[in-house]
């Protein structure tokens, strides 16, 4: 569930904020209020799509032994795609999660760099880990300098890895794009699915009031900044005037992708009905995301 909290503090705070049920907040400054904004982990996996390095949220099913090799002074750059279909924020920090096998040159165990850039080659950080010596998993935290950074509709994020060393030539392997060595950049973000809208028609015709033969089509627009193709399913639940479920957590039916490119969302829809108690019914919409995010949102229709 998306929520959002304005609260008026005269105090300038800065903090991060764990409620009983363990979703974190984080409190940030505009215009003398503060905005408490759930905050959700979103993870990009690297890939070799037919010779373009991209990022995305699918993970990889590729042979385990998938690696690219980066020699002394080389790097290799790892760009977001799709780019985004709506303006993205990340805060706190990223993390880069490498499977890193270090070639040694008989003298030399080499030195790894990663950095990200978005919005065109704006950087954003950069660590290194020297004398890289075993084959293993590697986190490189890239800090973030503000209380977010916003990635603008169709822009992406790119992650850079090199190697260096202070002589010789040794080398690295990235190894990713497979179930156990899915090397990956996890972000934390503020945005994320979101249901748009919600409208019931009767044969086609946009209205909120039935008869109690007449079948309820509900319709839905969800959509997503990291791109339409995030948005796994939608489901709905219908409540009736008693507060008793006739609809539990079904499975709405996609009925239209955005044409766009970047495409951002998707439309469903699902027919109910006829119900024959008279009254205001409530409808909830749930559209989920790859990594089991979800967000809601309600409307009513009344059958008289």
């Amino acid at each position: 569930m998306k929520k959002a909290l304005m609260l008026a503090f005269l105090l300038a705070v800065s903090c991060t904020l764990s409620f009983a049920y363990g979703t974190q907040y984080a409190i940030t400054e505009a215009n003398y209020e503060y905005e408490i904004v759930e905050q959700e982990n979103k993870t990009l996996y690297l890939h070799n799509n037919s010779g373009e390095y991209i990022l995305n949220t699918t993970k990889g099913s590729s042979e385990e032994t998938t690696n690219y090799t980066i020699n002394t002074d080389a790097y290799r750059a790892w760009t977001q795609k799709p780019s985004f279909a709506g303006s993205f924020n990340i805060v706190n920090i990223c993390t880069a999660h490498l499977f890193i096998e270090p070639i040694n040159d008989g003298a030399y165990w080499p030195d790894v760099t990663v950095n990200m850039t978005y919005n065109d080659d704006t950087w954003l950080d950069t660590e290194t880990i020297g004398d890289i010596s075993t084959t293993s998993w590697y986190n490189f935290t890239l800090h973030i300098d503000r209380s977010a950074v916003i990635v603008h509709y169709n822009k992406n994020i790119t992650l850079n890895i090199s190697a260096s060393s202070e002589g010789g030539a040794p080398s690295i392997k990235v190894y990713y794009d497979s179930a156990t060595r899915d090397s990956r950049l996890n972000l934390t973000t503020s945005t994320y699915v979101d249901v748009d809208w919600i409208k019931t028609y009767n044969g086609g015709i946009e209205t909120s009031e039935f008869g109690v033969l007449d079948v309820i089509t509900v319709k839905a627009n969800i959509s997503d900044p990291i791109g339409s193709y995030d948005i796994t399913e939608a489901k709905i639940t219908i409540r009736d005037p008693n507060g008793d479920d006739v609809v539990t957590n079904a499975t709405m039916t996609l009925e239209q992708i955005d044409p766009s490119d970047p495409s951002a969302w998707k439309r469903f829809t699902y027919d109910a009905g006829p119900y024959g108690t008279t009254g205001t019914y409530s409808v909830f919409v749930f559209g989920h995301e790859s990594n089991g995010v979800s967000s809601y949102k309600t409307t009513t229709f009344t059958v008289s």
